[in-house]
């Protein structure tokens, strides 16, 4: 495409009122001061004990996101990306609830489970904000006399999964930070666990609210899409035959394996989806991990110094910045150091771990507390930037998979095989927005938390203490960085590459599609079909 009103090579401009309305969506969502006071309040204001609190009532969302995030993306897919996401916003809203009114253990869990599906629609609301904000052809205006920067980095291909990503994250980066300031100011000055839950309901609520009037995404086709948005049509349906037993449990059964397979196709068929992906999985286990422990460890250097506000702020505040410079041009450009080298999510890896080291063997608070606000930091850096990598990588592996089919349904339609664009969204011979990037975000997420349970039952059963537990989240990281090399060079030889960068349109898309097409078709010429339009695909993106 050529440049003007902000067309981006990989599908479409931003439309910013949309993204600055599913921003301000997250911030309300997540302006909770509540937050960093959550155990003082379970065991003063409830009146339960820190074992019960660390061991009956916080567990309970770790094992719910296991089943909820499995589900997110075949269930937002079905039911539609701005429903889940607003069952997302109604879980958060009785999370509150049962925080400020319930008083049982039973309650309590509840909370937890309502957390973790709600969790899991955060996830989704980046495949969500990928949709609404892009501005198609139609919708752009560009003013011929008037062109000061016909390729704008929002322009460039992943330009704008790069500022969606990095939009969003500091959107509720950003809230966190401030209710953390703001809760722990509150609190100092006077006021009570009670009142901090409460403005969080309110926040949460008034989020609910502006939920309510967010745009549909352009493939929804699920209940509740048209509220506030459209007059619903009435729809006559025919009775469902009755089936037996065993019909539905082998229905059921179909269904899942359906759901399995597209979902793998969708979201690895190919070497740089998997590298990506598997650095998203194992290096967000030991960053979570570091979030949830690391206040912990300061208790432990020196427990009479109640800073854990003020850490968070700060960690908060620097993860914010991270978001923000993730999706800038000169950590998301095409240099050497940029998000198509396995080195930078490795390194990424590397300094996490080494930070996560320093900490072990820090015993000073403020020093614990620096490599605690840098691991984070850069986590959350490095994950702005596989977000939207990983997204720009299925879009070309969509647009792949759609032009081997064959050209001819997409001449019809007036964009196929023609000139113009990159083979990413140049044109209508790809799709506007990916409705598997759902499946994408739901996937990797539910590996993720398998791998924090993983890690997390590894600590336990070494029961050891909570230098030990950070020094174990460093070796994790350790190992994220290694298995990225390693699985960057075994793509690289696997695909006969003349590189190992991570490149979206890279050869291994044809090699990728060869090998399904054998699988589903046994079909020997598939395969060179797919290599020459993967070779096409780089050419128009050279």
């Amino acid at each position: 495409m050529e440049g003007g009103g902000g067309v981006d090579a990989a599908g479409g401009g931003v439309h910013t009122w949309r993204l600055a309305h599913v921003c301000a969506f997250a911030f309300l969502l997540h302006l909770k001061p509540s937050e960093p006071h959550i155990v003082p309040y379970l065991t003063d204001v409830k009146g339960f004990t820190n074992e019960s609190v660390a061991n009956d009532i916080f567990p309970v969302s770790i094992y719910a996101s296991l089943v909820f995030y499995l589900v997110a993306g075949p269930v937002s897919r079905r039911i539609g990306l701005k429903t889940f996401v607003l069952l997302g916003a109604t879980c958060k809203l009785w999370t509150r609830i049962l925080l400020v009114w319930g008083t049982s253990l039973g309650a309590m869990q509840s909370t937890q489970v309502l957390f973790a599906a709600g969790s899991s629609a955060d996830a989704i609301l980046l495949a969500y904000a990928y949709a609404v904000a892009r501005k198609d052809d139609g919708d752009a205006h560009p003013t011929p006399t008037s062109m000061p920067n016909p390729n704008p980095p929002s322009a460039r291909p992943g330009g704008r999964y790069r500022t969606v990503t990095a939009a969003i994250s500091a959107s509720h980066l950003g809230s966190y930070t401030l209710a953390a300031l703001f809760g722990q100011i509150a609190y100092e000055s006077g006021a009570s666990y009670a009142s901090l839950f409460r403005f969080s309901l309110g926040s949460v609520a008034a989020g609910c609210v502006l939920g309510c009037f967010l745009p549909s995404a352009p493939f929804d086709r699920g209940p509740g899409l048209l509220l506030y948005t459209a007059r619903p049509t009435r729809t006559t349906y025919a009775p469902r035959p009755t089936r037996t037993l065993r019909e539905e449990l082998h229905a059921l059964a179909k269904a899942t394996r359906d759901a399995f397979d597209a979902t793998t196709s969708a979201c690895y068929g190919s070497g740089v989806m998997i590298v990506l992906s598997a650095w998203w999985v194992l290096s967000a286990a030991p960053a979570s991990f570091l979030e949830w422990y690391g206040t912990n460890l300061f208790d432990v250097i020196d427990g009479d110094a109640d800073v854990n506000g003020y850490v968070v702020f700060f960690a908060r505040l620097a993860m914010t910045a991270a978001a923000w410079a993730g999706g800038s041009e000169w950590v998301g450009g095409r240099d050497t150091a940029g998000p198509s080298d396995p080195w930078f999510y490795a390194g990424t890896s590397a300094f996490v771990g080494v930070c996560a080291f320093a900490m072990s063997a820090s015993n000073v608070v403020a020093v614990a507390a620096g490599f605690y606000c840098a691991a984070l930091a850069a986590s959350q850096g490095g994950a702005v930037v596989v977000y939207a990598q990983a997204a720009l990588a299925m879009d070309a592996l969509a647009a792949s998979r759609e032009r081997a089919k064959g050209s001819s349904g997409l001449a019809e339609e007036g964009g196929g095989g023609g000139g113009g664009g990159d083979g990413l969204g140049g044109g209508s011979s790809a799709p506007a927005s990916s409705p598997d990037h759902a499946l994408l975000f739901g996937a990797n997420g539910f590996l993720g938390v398998c791998a924090l349970v993983l890690l997390q039952a590894f600590v336990d059963a070494a029961r050891v203490g909570i230098r030990a537990e950070i020094a174990a989240a460093g070796w994790a990281c350790v190992f994220a960085s290694g298995a990225t090399v390693t699985l960057a060079a075994a793509r690289a030889r696997a695909f006969g590459l003349g590189g190992w960068a991570l490149e979206p349109t890279g050869a291994d898309l044809g090699a990728g599609e060869a090998l399904m097409a054998a699988d589903d078709e046994d079909d020997e010429d598939v395969g060179a079909m797919a290599e020459a339009d993967a070779s096409g695909l780089l050419g128009r993106n050279a």
